[in-house]
């Protein structure tokens, strides 16, 4: 999936669809909380209680580079200062993606969701929002502000490398799609922490579930699917083969 789309992409059809209508169940990544559950738990994951402001926490030149994009975004820096660095990257990235045309409405997880209700189908998450908020709050500060840093900087060209992913995604081109997905990920540590290691947890997950009965639709984000750490290529360590739908 790719998790926030523009409302006019249309996807949910072909094989895609005929794989839904006959499933059992839908599983997502995780089951979305109402509004006010997910801001509570990013409030308080998200925000910095030791006093410290985020701009005091980085370097002179991380600091301008921050300053300018901010700016460049038309984002004022001074309501983020009490936030952690992976906080605001998240915030500024969805903020980015919303000035250039894209819906969280409209993404494929609740597209899914809306025709799993519609079918009466069993919706279930194979996470919790805390546990994804958690993964970043738990790095290091040096890599969340790494993360943060490259974060705002692509959000600069935004529009450009969304569309393409886009493109990719709707194309079946994964090998593209894997190149445009993680290249901002260039942190191994942060490459891991969001996709290797939950990528290994979804498989030995699969692996235990394909020895009961139904038939599951499972849809997790584009980037666990692409490269020599995806879902399909973990799933091998279980006997397990991944065969494409066109």
């Amino acid at each position: 999936t790719v998790h926030i789309l523009k409302p006019e992409i249309s996807w949910f059809n072909g094989a895609v669809k005929s794989a839904f209508d006959g499933s059992n169940r839908l599983v997502l990544e995780l089951v979305e909380p109402p509004a006010t559950v997910s801001q509570k738990l990013f409030e308080k994951l998200g925000v910095d209680h030791s006093g410290k402001t985020l701009r005091s926490k980085m370097s002179a030149s991380e600091k301008a580079t921050y300053e300018k994009a901010m700016a460049g975004l038309g984002f004022p820096a001074a309501p983020f200062d009490r936030y952690d660095p992976w906080a605001v990257a998240v915030t500024v990235d969805v903020m980015a993606l919303t000035r250039n045309g894209f819906d969280a409405g409209s993404g494929a997880e609740q597209v899914l969701s809306a025709a799993a209700a519609h079918q009466k189908k069993r919706v279930e998450g194979v996470e919790s929002i805390e546990f994804q908020l958690s993964i970043l709050d738990q790095l290091p500060e040096k890599t969340q502000m790494r993360f943060l840093i490259e974060t705002i900087e692509d959000t600069q060209d935004m529009k450009n490398g969304m569309d393409q992913l886009v493109n990719a995604w709707a194309a079946s081109d994964p090998e593209k799609l894997g190149i445009l997905m993680n290249e901002g990920l260039s942190d191994p540590l942060i490459f891991n922490s969001l996709l290797t290691n939950r990528n290994a947890n979804w498989a030995k997950w699969i692996s235990t579930q394909m020895a009961k009965p139904g038939t599951t639709f499972m849809a997790v984000g584009a980037g666990h699917l692409s490269g020599p750490t995806s879902v399909q290529t973990l799933l091998s360590a279980y006997g397990l083969t991944a065969t494409r739908l066109q």
